[in-house]
């Protein structure tokens, strides 16, 4: 089974790093044009569970548009990419000599930087897929959603967005603070789920701490992950208009693209 994974490693490995793309666009001077590149091996059997799962990175690649927008998510895509692909192994490259500012090779350019270690590294490599491309796009804002999937006894995926300000390229990792989120979900009982707040409430009552920075704004809603003590995680979706006196007046400008 070790050899088969290997295997696949190598193939993705030497898979093409743009294997097609995608146009996101929105009409207007402030438009992202983006590429979808990808380095997928897919229908490996899992060397637990038998069952096929894919291995790789995909990303949406902006290709034209402003150019403070552009190398803001760069930046952004450089930072997911490295820690995709790096470990705590000694000597593993530092994050200044893979960086690249080169969006039209920016995938193929890590799958070279790392060719070595991919094959060495396999195990690590075959239990995780990257998924970082654009989950919404207005005249205003858009918003990456990133995905990392894990294997192991089932699928877990984590889910991250991050929203960009067309105008200067401010990057939001969080559209709504901490508070207001708890807020919200106190005086909207109906729209919670009933087990994040119990949870949440577990949480606060023993001192622990809750991570409720996984929020983003994807069209008409603001989008939340939560995740629970054993590592199991519940996504949220929330109705834009209802939630949007909890978010600050940055954000909400955002939305009304001012």
């Amino acid at each position: 089974m070790r050899q088969e994974i290997c295997m696949a490693v190598v193939l993705l490995v030497l898979a093409s790093a743009m294997n097609g793309c995608k146009t996101n666009e929105v009409a207007g001077e402030q438009s992202l044009v983006v590429e979808r590149q990808e380095s997928v091996v897919r229908g490996i059997n899992h060397p637990i569970t038998g069952s096929p799962y894919d291995i790789g990175a995909v990303i949406d690649a902006p290709m034209k548009g402003p150019q403070v927008l552009m190398d803001s998510i760069i930046a952004f895509l450089n930072q997911e990419l490295y820690e995709y692909y790096e470990s705590d192994e000694p000597g593993f490259l530092t994050y200044d000599e893979v960086a690249t500012s080169d969006s039209h090779h920016l995938l193929a350019h890590y799958q070279e930087a790392y060719r070595d270690k991919l094959e060495r590294d396999s195990d690590r490599v075959s239990y995780e897929n990257l998924e970082v491309v654009v989950a919404a796009q207005t005249d205003s804002y858009v918003t990456y959603e990133s995905n990392r999937s894990f294997y192991g006894e089932g699928l877990t995926i984590n889910q991250n967005w991050v929203t960009f300000r067309k105008s200067d390229g401010r990057r939001f990792d969080g559209v709504i603070s901490y508070d207001n989120l708890l807020r919200f979900m106190a005086e909207h009982p109906d729209l919670r789920s009933s087990d994040v707040w119990s949870d949440i409430q577990f949480k606060l009552n023993n001192g622990e701490g809750v991570l409720l920075e996984n929020t983003g704004l994807v069209n008409d809603t603001v989008m939340h992950q939560h995740c629970y003590a054993n590592g199991i995680f519940e996504t949220m979706t929330y109705d834009l208009p209802t939630i949007l006196p909890y978010l600050s007046k940055e954000v909400q400008d955002l939305v009304k693209g001012q």
